[in-house]
Order: structure tokens, then C-alpha cells, then sequence
């Protein structure tokens, strides 16, 4: 209705709003002392309609309501009339409630328009009003039910993102402290009714713990059953507890649940509580109980609410369990694949830890296996199978297996790996396994190994300093046997420390970096308290944070050895006729190197030396190639042993000095602080240097 085209006489004003369908009111004074509502407002909220005008004071009104607007009550000057006329414009979209003495509520929208007379001087003002009760009312009920809605969606999302039982129950008593409760209480059932666990929460840890102490004395002392879970359970539906303290007239409450029951009333003051049963597919699981205040008010809204949560928890917990089931038969059968104990082998201490990935419940393919042979060498293999679940573990065990036989007949583990390539392209002709296979000699103090696309092992000295073992080889199933590379021999001494692992351990990180900077830490930072259970140690400190792939760590530790020198030695072989090895066993060298040397150093000079020593044997001879790297002293020993006939060197630049023959070992002597090359006892040639390369101190 446009306003400014009523008539400005009073009289006429009155007697046409009474038959407007609208409520409207009129000011017929700037001072709003003379106010008339019109016959449908007074219908509207009840009053008698007498036909006079109703009088009342400046911002007063006797009549049996108060004007609020988002529960507040209004000002006298915040009326719509008023602000009409205090700013001389037209009030649209006017939102009032109108809350009567007898509780009921109105909510009114309209206009509000000064009047004037015919000199334009503001005589009064008029505003007609739209009852939007009903409309309010249906709006505020969607909106609650899309934030029910809304809530249990979200709800039913967080439950869902963990199978840790612990972490869904508390999730479940995050959402709901302190929305729904000022306190919650999760009783988990078995099938026979019986409580196997019980959850409470509480934000205050003080008033926590004291309820956790008080329900442990009643499950000491009182009924084997909580009267109000009790009956949840029996009947399988919840409901609404108005009053807790109405559980003391009970006649089914002892004296114990009498006093729980009265604890919980005086001293925490909690006084009333919405108690649902948690079903999953008509399962009965357990009860949730939602206690809260005086000043709670709970709805049988809030009981349907809660039901459904309950529901949606219930299918939550039914998960977990479930998970913690498969995990369970998951580690059993993989401790079942594993070997049941380490070898007891003289001057050796063995440990060694497999722990499933965080978010797994089925079988991996990681494994280690360490055994004593009939020469007193200990045979070390690990390996991960691609892929998880049943038939990862099937090929992980063959594999085991496998490898464990074919030592009865192979000791080389370069052949080894070969042989079980051949069997697993056999059996298993679509998987891929990375593997390590060692050798390791007491007596000797040596541990000969190789690698099939395998993580490098890690080898801690006795002062704490870290080596990482250099590694080449492509998994089985990938392999060329023909040009994968030769076996490789350390030397170890007393205190030295072992480390093989699967590469769960490197990158739960997602960076291989950082991986390995915790697995150095780690290891060089042991404690020697904790020698005896130190692959359980690095995996704790590695992995603090969790993984979620699968780990398998191995540690040896040597006591004493054969070897009780304090070297740095590595050691091994390639055939002189394969170009891709000979150019490995390059990198393999300066990696080593490097490790060892100080920084800064220059380790071009120390690349050319073995270049040229390497080419002259893949040159002039055939057959196997041995090379040897040295670090016991100040500076590193580098010796290549070929298989050919044999020949002294004397350093010389040859007589025709356009010859390239001889110049190569000419310059070598001129690079390395010592040199030479003489016929080995055993036979072939045994060209020794020493690199002029400082050690790290």
C-alpha cells in the first residue's frame, strides 16, 4: 500500500485503516501520545476493539505487550511510527516482534509514512503492518532442520575419516561438547550385553578425571549394570531425563547407583541427560549419553537428533571394529611369514622390528630374514614385494623361502638375486620385488652384499659416523643377470652397527631427503643403552609421526671380529668386458668417497685415476676385475686387481712421445702420492694408488 496517498484528515484516517485487512497503527500527534490501532491488528493479537483511541504517555504503552526486534526490546524511539516522523521519510521493510504477557509472539513486517498537512508540517504518521508469523515460524523450522541436517552430515564425514577406535570416539565427544551436552558418556556393548568399554568426556580435565574415578568406584562396589543404560538395552529405545535425581525414586536403583546418581547431581551439577542406543543395522552396540545442566533444555527434536547420530556412530565404531579384527589376523599371519627368531651367533647382536602401515589392515610384503650357515657366515636378506594384501604375501614368502634355500648351494649374493629373479619370473611372472642379499663373516669381519633396486644400507661406526653403503642393481623381475653388477664387501670392526631396512622407513616423510637425514640422525645418535633393541629404536625415532606403508628394519651389531682394525674398506667385482659396469663401479667409488672425504676436496683427480686404471684393464685383459678402496689411514688406497698375465710398471713417459701407449700410468703416478703396479702373487695385475684426498675429521 503506498502510504502518501492516504488522507491527511485524522478522521478520515481512522475510519479507512478500520477497513484496511492489514494491522496498522496510526500516530495521529508528532508526539505519539494519541495512538489507534485499527480492528485487524487489535483481531490480530486478541485485544477488544472499543473504537477509542488509546492514550499512553511518550514511550510507554499500557497494554499487555513489548515490542523487540532480534529478542531485544525496543526503544519508544525505535517504534516504526516514530522513526517516521523523528526522520520525515517513508520506513519500508519494518522488521518488529511483538512478544504479548502471555507468551505469544507475532512477527510483523511493514511501512511506516510521516503524515502531513496541507503546509507540509508533519502532523502524525501511520504504518501497516503483513503478519509473518507463520512464515517465520516454518522458516526458523527449516533452518533448524538444515543445520540437523547439516550437522549429521558433518558428523557422519569426521566419523568416517578414522578405523582407530579411540580417535572415533573422540571425534563423537568433540561434536558434541558442547553443542548437545556438557558431558558425554559412551558405553561400547559386546553381544552379550556386557560393557567392554566405556568413554567419557568432559572439557574441564579436573571435573574428567573425577568422573572417570567416581563411575570406577560404582563398577567396583555396585550392580553389575547401570540402571539407565540397562534399560536402554533391553528396550532399544532412548529418551529424554528431565530430571536425574528422579532415578533416586526408583525402585530398581540401589543404594551404589543412588549415590552415582547423586554425585553427579551435587557435585558436578548435572541434571539432565538424553540417553540414545548406538545401532548399526539393527545391531545393538552401545549407548550414548548426552548429560548436561540446569540451564539445558532438551526437545524430543534433540532426541531424534541424537538417535540418528547415534546410528551413524554406532556404524563408525562397527567399522573400527572390524578393522581392528583384520588387522589383527593381518599381523598374526604376517608374524607367521616372518622368521620366528634371530640367529644366536657368537660376537653378533641381532634386532629386528616390522611394523604394518598406520592406515592398513591387510597383509604387506616386507620381510627380513638373517640365519647361521653351516661355515659360521650369516645370511642376511630383505626385500618388499610391489602391492599389498594376500598375494603380496605369498610372493614375500616364496621369495624368503627361496632365498634362504638357494644359499645351501650359492654364497655369491649377486647370484642369488639372480637365481631368484629366474624363479620369480617363473612363478610370478608380474610382480616386481626389491631385495638385499648379504653375506657376512665373522671371522673375516666382512659383510659381502648386493642390491635389487633395494634402499642402501646404512653402516654406523663405533665413533657414531654414519656410512651410507653404496647400492646398484634393478629389482627381480627386472633384472639383466648379464650386466647386473657385482657383489660389494665391506670391512667391519668392533661396535660397527648394520642397518637394513624397507623403504617404509625412508619415505613416510614423502621426502627422500628428509628421510634419510632422520634415518643418519637416528643411527648415529643411538644410545648405547639401547644397542640390544636398536632397529625398534630408529624405527621409533624415524617414524614418530606414523607411516602409512608398511616397515621392515634389521640391525646387526658387530661385538668383535676378525677384523680389528679401524678401517674403512670396500670392496668388489665386475667383469672387465661390461662397459655399463665399469662405469657403476666409477660412481660407486666416488659416492664412497665423498662420504669419507673432507669437504671442499677436489675428486676429479681421484675419477681419472680410476678411469685410467679401469681402462687399461678392460683394454688389455679379459676375465674378472676386483677393485678395493682403503680408508684406514690419512688418505685412501685405491687397488684394481685384473685377472690377466701380468706386468711391472716403471714410471716413464714412453720414448716415442707421440705414442698414447704408457702416458696414462704416467699421469696417474703424477696425480696420486704413492703408485705402482707389479704382478700379484695370485696372479693377474694389482695396480695400487694412493689419492691424494684428506678425511674428514
Amino acid at each position: 500500500m503506498d502510504l502518501s496517498l492516504l488522507p491527511s484528515n485524522s478522521d478520515e484516517l481512522v475510519a479507512l485503516l478500520d477497513l484496511l485487512p492489514t494491522p496498522s497503527v496510526i500516530a495521529l500527534n508528532p508526539e505519539c501520545t494519541t495512538v489507534r490501532m485499527n480492528r485487524a491488528f487489535t483481531d490480530l493479537i486478541g485485544l477488544p476493539s472499543e473504537g477509542e483511541a488509546h492514550t499512553c504517555t511518550p514511550g510507554q504503552w499500557a497494554r499487555p505487550y513489548t515490542y523487540k526486534r532480534n529478542g531485544r526490546e525496543l526503544e519508544g524511539t525505535e517504534l516504526p511510527i516514530r522513526v517516521a516522523i523523528a526522520t520525515g521519510r517513508e520506513l519500508r521493510n519494518a522488521d518488529v516482534e511483538l512478544h504479548m504477557d502471555d507468551g505469544r509472539v507475532f512477527h510483523l513486517v511493514g511501512s511506516a509514512a510521516p503524515l502531513r498537512d496541507a503546509l507540509g508540517t508533519i502532523t502524525g504518521s501511520v504504518a501497516t503492518f503483513m503478519d509473518v508469523t507463520e512464515r517465520r515460524s516454518l522458516q526458523r523450522k527449516n533452518e533448524a532442520l538444515s543445520a540437523r541436517l547439516t550437522y549429521l552430515a558433518e558428523a557422519g564425514q569426521e566419523l568416517s575419516e578414522s578405523l582407530d577406535m579411540r580417535a572415533v570416539l573422540d571425534t563423537l565427544t568433540r561434536i558434541m561438547v558442547p553443542r548437545f551436552a556438557d558431558c558425554v558418556s559412551i558405553s561400547l556393548m559386546d553381544e552379550g550385553g556386557s560393557t567392554n568399554m566405556f568413554h567419557v568426556f568432559h572439557r574441564d580435565r579436573e571435573v574428567l578425571s573425577k568422573l572417570v574415578e567416581t563411575r570406577a568406584r560404582l563398577k567396583q562396589t555396585g550392580p553389575s549394570s547401570f540402571l539407565i543404560t540397562e534399560r536402554v538395552r533391553k528396550s532399544g529405545q532412548g529418551g529424554v531425563i528431565e530430571d536425574l535425581q528422579s532415578v533416586m525414586d526408583d525402585p530398581d536403583a540401589d543404594a551404589q547407583y543412588r549415590q552415582y546418581v547423586q554425585e553427579l547431581s551435587e557435585q558436578f551439577g548435572f541434571k539432565k541427560a538424553v540417553v540414545v542406543p548406538m545401532k548399526n543395522r539393527c545391531v545393538f552396540g552401545g549407548i550414548l549419553m548426552a548429560i548436561g545442566g540446569a540451564e539445558r533444555l532438551y526437545t524430543e527434536e534433540d532426541l531424534r537428533l541424537l538417535e540418528e547420530l547415534g546410528r551413524r556412530a554406532a556404524s563408525a565404531i562397527d567399522n573400527a571394529r572390524s578393522y581392528e579384527r583384520q588387522r589383527r589376523l593381518a599381523e598374526t599371519l604376517q608374524e607367521a611369514l616372518l622368521p620366528a627368531h634371530l640367529p644366536h651367533v657368537e660376537d653378533l647382536e641381532f634386532d629386528a622390528v616390522y611394523a604394518p602401515g598406520d592406515d592398513e589392515a591387510s597383509v604387506g610384503g616386507d620381510w627380513y630374514d638373517a640365519f647361521e650357515l653351516p661355515d659360521g657366515r650369516v645370511a642376511v636378506s630383505i626385500g618388499d614385494v610391489t602391492g599389498r594384501g594376500i598375494d603380496a604375501a605369498v610372493v614375500m614368502s616364496k621369495m624368503r623361502h627361496a632365498i634362504k634355500a638357494l644359499t645351501l648351494y650359492e654364497s655369491d649374493p649377486t647370484k642369488l638375486l639372480d637365481a631368484a629373479d629366474t624363479m620369480l619370473r617363473g612363478s610370478h611372472s608380474e610382480a616386481i620385488v626389491t631385495a638385499l642379499v648379504g653375506m657376512l663373516d665373522p671371522r673375516a669381519g666382512t659383510l659381502t652384499y648386493a642390491t635389487a633396486g633395494h634402499p642402501p644400507p646404512y653402516l654406523r661406526r663405533a665413533g657414531g659416523r654414519v656410512v651410507q653403503l653404496p647400492c646398484n642393481g634393478l629389482p627381480l623381475g627386472l633384472r639383466n643377470n648379464e650386466k647386473e653388477p657385482g657383489a660389494v664387501t665391506v670391512h667391519l670392526c668392533p661396535d660397527d652397527i648394520i642397518l637394513f631396512y624397507t623403504d617404509g622407513l625412508l619415505e613416510s616423510t614423502h621426502d627422500l631427503t628428509e628421510g634419510e637425514r632422520r634415518i643418519i640422525n637416528a643411527l648415529s645418535e643411538l644410545d648405547p643403552e639401547t644397542y640390544r633393541e636398536a632397529a625398534h629404536s630408529i624405527r621409533a625415532t624415524v617414524l614418530h609421526d606414523g607411516s602409512r606403508d608398511d616397515v621392515a628394519v634389521l640391525t646387526i651389531r658387530i661385538l668383535s671380529s676378525g677384523n680389528d682394525r679401524s678401517a674403512d674398506t670396500l670392496q668388489w667385482s665386475f667383469d672387465s668386458e661390461n662397459a655399463l659396469l665399469a662405469h657403476q663401479s666409477r660412481k660407486l667409488l666416488l659416492s664412497y668417497l665423498v662420504q669419507l672425504g673432507a669437504r671442499g676436496e677436489d675428486y676429479s683427480s681421484a675419477e681419472l685415476v680410476f678411469g685410467e686404471l679401469v681402462g687399461n684393464v678392460v683394454r688389455h685383459t679379459a676375465g674378472r676385475v676386483t677393485v678395493r678402496v682403503d680408508w684406514r689411514g690419512g688418505y685412501p688406497e685405491l687397488s684394481v686387481l685384473d685377472s690377466g698375465a701380468g706386468f711391472d710398471f716403471e714410471a716413464h713417459l714412453p720414448e716415442d712421445m707421440l705414442s698414447e701407449a704408457g702416458r696414462g700410468l704416467f699421469l696417474v703416478n703424477a696425480l696420486t702420492r704413492e703408485f705402482d703396479v707389479k704382478k700379484a702373487p695370485e696372479g693377474g695385475t694389482l695396480a695400487r694408488a694412493v689419492l691424494q684426498l684428506e678425511r674428514a675429521k
